[in-house]
């Protein structure tokens, strides 16, 4: 779906862009991100030393207090206990995003759910049982929704970790003599993960995909930038599961979200969904200003990208910029890539040879993208890529009847 991927904003022709490009401020913008990175390395090594401490100090204690007796079957059952914390943190928040009318894109550490052109996939990932964090992501179903709906969402892992840590804790400290005495160790493990868990979520601190639910609750109450990105990002992923198209976004907080993050692939991601914004419209100038914006981010600080990224340029240079020479460049850097044949390639394709004058070759690359077009479900990304391939469409056909 071409500029779909994240990205955009509003500039007129005869003003300049307001996104910066500093070089210099990319280079302390890049020391300061490696400064904080390897702060976080050591955070995480820190918080599971500490959790892992607590869970033997707890239990050492309470062997020596009760002379309780350890199930033998407790290592098998330490991963379960594992998992069911982590479960309880993610699935309250998947039921607190239905009040809130929002759709849940669970990405948990043990199980992965996601949808990809309108398909769900579903991965489960064994090496997740070694790390105690997840994330859950969500599409809101209302562009205009309130904030108070995000901050409860963020809110409820915390709040049903530290629920369910709680309600074990107790059943932990009238072990003895109860009927679950033999149970007491998974208890105990169980309880230090749950309020482990709500603990060091609350804690503002940044992984290399993700930001902890302290963080992101920080963001909202602030009113910051990253409050501003999440807004733009939920709204875009909201567009493959819901009616809204990328006409739908809030420009405002994408600009203002881009004034602040002018480098690295969110700065790259954000003008690109200003220039979704703006196509959807029909304002062509700038949408093309904000693919220029999105090209010149590129090449200064975020040129590792994926090949479907490199769609939404091959449309613009073909289509918004009449940039043969351009579009060819963006073409060789995606195959260079190896990118998966879907629609986004097909219609790329089919822009790039138009732009090329390969008429014959170009109309055979749309009938075999809008073929792929047409079977994607009925959601606004969607329904967006169809206006796509039917803007081309017109652009061929006036082509050919010039030829």
């Amino acid at each position: 779906m071409p500029f779909q991927l994240v990205s955009r904003r509003t500039i007129s022709d005869n003003r300049q862009p307001r996104f910066g490009h500093c070089p210099q401020h990319f280079a302390q913008r890049a020391n300061v991100l490696f400064r904080r990175q390897s702060a976080h390395i050591k955070q995480q090594r820190l918080l599971r030393f500490a959790g892992a401490q607590s869970i033997a100090h707890f239990s050492g204690a309470f062997r020596r207090v009760e002379s309780l007796r350890v199930d033998g079957t407790f290592p098998q059952r330490q991963p379960v206990d594992a998992m069911a914390a982590q479960f309880l943190h993610h699935r309250r928040r998947c039921a607190q995003v239905q009040v809130c009318a929002q759709v849940p894109l669970h990405i948990l550490s043990l199980i992965h759910i996601c949808v990809r052109e309108g398909k769900w996939e579903f991965r489960f990932i064994l090496s997740g049982f070694l790390a105690i964090g997840g994330a859950t992501a969500v599409a809101p179903t209302d562009p205009n929704r309130p904030l108070w709906r995000d901050i409860c969402m963020v809110a409820a892992g915390p709040a049903i970790s530290l629920a369910a840590g709680g309600v074990a804790l107790r059943a932990t400290l009238t072990a003895p003599g109860s009927p679950w005495d033999q149970d007491w160790l998974p208890l105990a493990f169980f309880t230090t993960l749950s309020l482990l868990a709500a603990v060091v979520n609350l804690i503002p601190f940044r992984t290399k995909a993700f930001y902890s639910d302290g963080a992101r609750i920080f963001q909202l109450l602030s009113h910051g930038p990253w409050a501003d990105l999440h807004r733009a990002f939920s709204a875009a992923a909201a567009t493959t599961i819901t009616p809204l198209r990328p006409r739908d976004y809030d420009i405002d907080a994408i600009e203002r979200a881009g004034s602040s993050i002018s480098v690295g692939q969110q700065a790259l991601h954000l003008r690109l969904l200003a220039a979704s914004y703006y196509l959807d419209r029909g304002c062509i100038a700038d949408a093309t200003q904000a693919l220029a914006d999105a090209e010149a981010v590129y090449l200064e600080s975020a040129s590792e990208i994926s090949a479907e990224m490199h769609t939404p340029f091959i449309f613009g240079k073909a289509y918004l910029q009449h940039d043969a020479g351009g579009a060819r460049v963006w073409w060789e850097r995606m195959e260079a890539k190896k990118p998966l044949r879907n629609a986004d390639y097909w219609i790329a394709r089919s822009a790039f040879l138009w732009s090329q004058h390969r008429l014959d070759e170009a109309r055979e690359a749309w009938e075999k993208g809008n073929a792929l077009a047409q079977q994607l479900p009925k959601a606004g990304a969607y329904e967006t890529d169809r206006d796509y391939f039917a803007l081309l469409h017109k652009e061929l056909e006036v082509s050919g009847l010039a030829g």
